[in-house]
């Protein structure tokens, strides 16, 4: 079942049939792997791009993204469009003080780029040692997954919301899943469907 954009995955038929789903597309259609020295994080995950390396303006943007996400707790995924990480981080808010609906890629008013990040959100934490951090991420035609594990235990006792911004390329249209998949549980945490068509 569909509801808000998310797959209501309670009903062990639901399971079965996203398995079943998952399974399906790995015989339709190749992997790869994207890299994650091509993600953007605000997290100390040696990997990626951490925000710290980042131009001037991308800094401030990331400081308000920051400052807004604080009382964010819940989990997200959604996808974002933009040429560059500057347009992306200025969608990034959209979903949760924006009222934009996360069922399609949102985009900066202005912005007319077919280019597709996936942002991933996890939650607050402490910054040290990293609560969430990304293993891989797979993308196919139709869907993406983020493989994360997550770090339980003593940390600072600072706040930090965890982002990462993953490009992913044009997508064609039609429907398109995202994953969030907890490599220690072997479960998903989250499946969001996103319709792709052209404006």
């Amino acid at each position: 079942m569909i509801k808000n954009g998310f797959v209501v995955m309670a009903p062990c038929l639901t399971l079965l049939a996203m398995s079943a789903r998952f399974g399906s597309m790995a015989q339709e259609d190749k992997k790869s792997e994207i890299p994650l020295s091509q993600i953007f994080s605000t997290s100390i995950q040696q990997e990626t791009q951490p925000f710290a390396k980042i131009g001037k303006t991308e800094y401030e943007l990331m400081g308000k993204v920051k400052s807004d996400s604080e009382r964010i707790g819940a989990s997200n995924a959604y996808l974002a469009y933009g040429d560059t990480f500057r347009e992306v981080l200025g969608a990034t808010m959209l979903p949760f003080s924006g009222g934009v609906s996360a069922t399609r890629p949102v985009r900066q008013s202005d912005q007319k780029s077919r280019n597709a990040w996936f942002i991933a959100y996890f939650g607050i934490a402490g910054s040290s040692p990293a609560r969430w951090e990304i293993t891989s991420v797979q993308r196919r035609e139709k869907s993406v997954r983020v493989s994360y594990r997550e770090n339980r235990g003593g940390g600072t006792d600072d706040v930090r919301p965890y982002y990462f911004w993953i490009p992913i390329g044009e997508i064609t249209d039609g429907s398109f899943l995202l994953e969030l998949f907890d490599e220690k549980s072997g479960e998903s945490l989250l499946i969001r469907r996103v319709e792709i068509s052209r404006p």
